[in-house]
């Protein structure tokens, strides 16, 4: 199976590590991944169905807004990724408009924006909740055009929630497989979630357990419903 890249940069992502997670995902008709962050495991999978959820709100709005609205998606933001715009000044100025927009669409259109233009495609928020990365200083910016419309098409396969992962775990059934992966994590939140799993597999929805490995410093736990 061809690897098939996120459209966007995302750090911690796990596609360099996707043949090695592939070797340990069991079938199933549906794929639930708490911490989804830039799809690269939903997209290097065919699974029936998927249930896709990550903490970031704007993560999630950009995921549905690709969905729904593709093409006008592309179109639109490709005049984001010329000369004009790859300056500095201009990066900050819709950087601001960003933090100060509350129209979903324009969101996600300035969040691929900044995702591709800001320092090594870093997403990090200041305490008042507004994005914070500095001007990448790239000489030209890499538009995603095929990567957007092949997440597009994988998509019409998936559901989009923005929630922490204890209700996305929640949500398996019978024939769910439930895929974490715990990169670069505290020892404590892996110890939270070692804990939140512990009840959730001794109830009689799951038949098989938990499995838990240990490759190429990736820790990834699998549940099977």
């Amino acid at each position: 199976m061809k690897k098939s890249r996120s459209f966007l940069k995302w750090a911690g992502g796990k596609y360099p590590l996707v043949n090695e997670i592939r070797e340990y995902l069991p079938r199933g008709e549906c794929l639930i991944e708490p911490f989804v962050g830039a799809g690269s495991v939903f997209l290097n999978t065919d699974y029936d169905e998927y249930v896709l959820a990550d903490i970031n709100s704007d993560l999630i709005n950009l995921y549905n807004i690709v969905k729904q609205r593709t093409d006008q998606v592309v179109q639109d933001s490709r005049e984001l990724f010329t000369d004009e715009y790859n300056q500095e000044p201009v990066y900050y100025q819709l950087r601001t408009e960003f933090n100060q927009s509350r129209d979903p669409y324009r969101r996600a259109l300035l969040f691929l924006y900044l995702n591709r233009h800001c320092y090594n495609g870093l997403c990090r928020y200041n305490l008042s909740g507004e994005f914070n990365v500095p001007f990448g200083r790239y000489k030209k910016p890499y538009f995603p055009e095929t990567e957007l419309y092949c997440f597009a098409e994988k998509a019409k396969r998936a559901t989009f929630f923005c929630e922490n992962y204890e209700q996305t775990m929640m949500k398996g059934r019978k024939r769910s497989r439930c895929f974490i992966a715990i990169l670069l994590m505290h020892l404590c939140q892996q110890r939270l979630i070692l804990r939140l799993i512990i009840p959730i597999a001794s109830t009689s929805t799951i038949s098989n357990g938990w499995h838990y490995w240990l490759k190429m410093s990736l820790k990834v736990l699998v549940c099977r419903y």
